[in-house]
């Protein structure tokens, strides 16, 4: 999808955005091709609306060429960048060959029944003979003015639709997906049987001939007139679709930017969860070794209980201990007096 001379692709887009870009752009083609219709109409010439859906507008001119067997067509030789460029007529008439690759494309892969005329800004480019002339008395059918075929949900099978030009100004809202602004379609008037064409008037040069010069023509007046309000039609359209396409890079960037900024605070989020379990596994192992711990310190307690007991029990028995001591030195001093006493009686009755 082409946002202001940059590429996305499809899938890197919203599917919303997706669907107002091609509705921008069907409404800019249906808009450039009602203006081409007005000309005709002015010119007194009844047209046909026909586009088709495809991925490329070079696909679409070639399989709208098939399908409808279309043997003259006009088309543009060179993209609107390269008008510019052109500044005189002698720089067209330097121009032999198509210089777009979308001219380049149909010139290559168009049946060879259709007969192509290449111009730029009125001045004829290119021809490509086609292999026969087209059958003027050939009239086609009411039930084929407007055929359609169904459109697949993937939105890209080719999707033909043709209006006649009373219904054109009306019926706006058609699918496409492409600008016909460079391809003039030939039309049959039911009166003259004269096919007539939409496109700027080919000037007659000496050194090229081709079968353009019987068109009939609306006098100069009505085409200067038409031309002014085309070009301003133009280019409002241009600067419509500029705008558009600036709010839709527009949009497409503050998309993206959310999009990266949401990325950030999902990164910032997964980081922060990641810390938050690992601090989480933390706590859980310093609150087994606190369990520990404490598991610890409970048992030095109880050991500490253990020892104070046995202690006191110690403690009791040295106080017992001591008693019988005392006792025991008492009772061993009236021993010794009494040792004492009976020792001294011996001695006295030796004596005797």
């Amino acid at each position: 999808m082409s946002i202001l001379g940059g590429r996305f692709h499809i899938s890197s887009v919203a599917e919303e955005e997706v669907m107002a870009y091609q509705e921008k752009e069907r409404r800019h083609m249906l808009k450039v091709l009602d203006e081409y219709i007005y000309l005709c109409t002015q010119a007194g010439v009844r047209v046909e609306k026909l586009y088709i859906e495809m991925r490329t507008v070079e696909n679409g001119l070639v399989e709208l060429i098939t399908q409808n067997k279309i043997e003259r067509l006009v088309m543009g030789a060179a993209a609107d960048n390269r008008y510019s460029s052109l500044s005189s007529y002698s720089d067209y008439r330097k121009m032999t060959e198509p210089k777009s690759n979308k001219a380049n494309h149909v010139c290559r892969h168009a049946p060879d029944f259709c007969h192509i005329w290449f111009v730029c800004k009125g001045h004829l480019i290119y021809t490509r003979e086609g292999t026969k002339l087209p059958d003027l008395s050939y009239k086609e059918s009411p039930s084929s003015l407007m055929p359609r075929l169904t459109r697949s949900t993937s939105g890209w099978s080719p999707t033909l639709s043709r209006v006649s030009s009373q219904e054109s100004f009306e019926d706006v809202n058609q699918s496409s997906t492409f600008s016909l602004s460079h391809l003039s379609i030939f039309s049959k008037s039911p009166e003259t049987a004269t096919e007539q064409t939409s496109s700027v008037p080919l000037p007659r040069t000496e050194d090229r001939e081709h079968p353009l010069r019987s068109l009939s023509l609306p006098p100069r007046h009505e085409q200067t007139s038409c031309k002014g309000s085309l070009h301003d039609q133009l280019n409002e359209a241009i600067a419509d679709a500029k705008t558009a396409k600036q709010e839709t890079f527009q949009e497409s960037f503050r998309r993206h930017q959310a999009e990266k900024e949401a990325i950030d605070a999902i990164s910032k989020a997964k980081a922060a969860e990641n810390f938050y379990h690992e601090e989480l596994r933390r706590r859980k192992e310093l609150e087994k070794e606190l369990t520990k711990i404490k598991e610890d310190l409970e048992n030095t307690k109880k050991q500490r209980d253990v020892a104070l007991e046995e202690l006191q029990t110690a403690m009791t028995e040295n106080s017992s201990l001591k008693g019988r001591l005392e006792k025991s030195k008492i009772v061993g001093g009236e021993i010794e007096d009494k040792l004492r006493s009976s020792f001294e009686l011996l001695q006295s009755f030796r004596q005797l």
